[in-house]
């Protein structure tokens, strides 16, 4: 399995779907120097179910604090800070991500301490409550993400998780 696939049908939707929220921009709420966010984006259900089989994840359920956000980095040095998020007991946290646009310098993000090079239309999976996530600083331009949120069962997830970034199971 990879963390990071490049997949032109699933970007195609995932722009659209951010096209559409973008044309309600007084939706997006400030989130850090030049960070900013639109929660519970519109997207179809057949749609996530794509994304998250993509990455081998079958049976979930919508992320209910944010759902499908829209990610916005839009002044130099803008970064998301380290962090992990949380789940429900008994399941996991597991955020698809669309680089709809990304910035001429940064803004790849770091996974348990390890720099993800993305580049525009690529999607990658991130274990929201699992790992470690922020961003590198940004530069030159902007960063557009649209993340697909899901709350997965704790087993499936650390089984894909494990998989993806290749831990032996024991």
């Amino acid at each position: 399995m990879q963390r990071v696939v490049n997949s032109p049908a699933l970007f195609l939707e995932a722009n659209a779907y951010a096209q559409a929220a973008l044309l309600s921009p007084d939706r997006f709420v400030e989130n850090g120097h030049g960070r900013r966010f639109m929660r519970h984006c519109a997207a179809d259900s057949d749609f996530a179910k794509n994304v998250f089989t993509a990455f081998g994840i079958n049976s979930f359920e919508d992320e209910p604090r944010f759902g499908n956000f829209l990610g916005n980095h839009f002044l130099d040095n803008a970064f998301v800070h380290k962090h992990k998020d949380t789940a429900p007991d008994g399941y996991q946290h597991v955020r698809c991500n669309f680089a709809l646009q990304m910035p001429d310098n940064g803004g790849n993000p770091i996974l348990d301490g390890k720099e993800i090079q993305i580049k525009q239309g690529d999607i990658w999976i991130c274990f929201a409550s699992l790992e470690d996530h922020s961003t590198t600083p940004m530069s030159g331009g902007q960063r557009l993400v649209f993340s697909c949120g899901a709350i997965v069962k704790s087993d499936i997830a650390e089984k894909v998780y494990k998989a993806i970034v290749r831990i032996p199971n024991n």
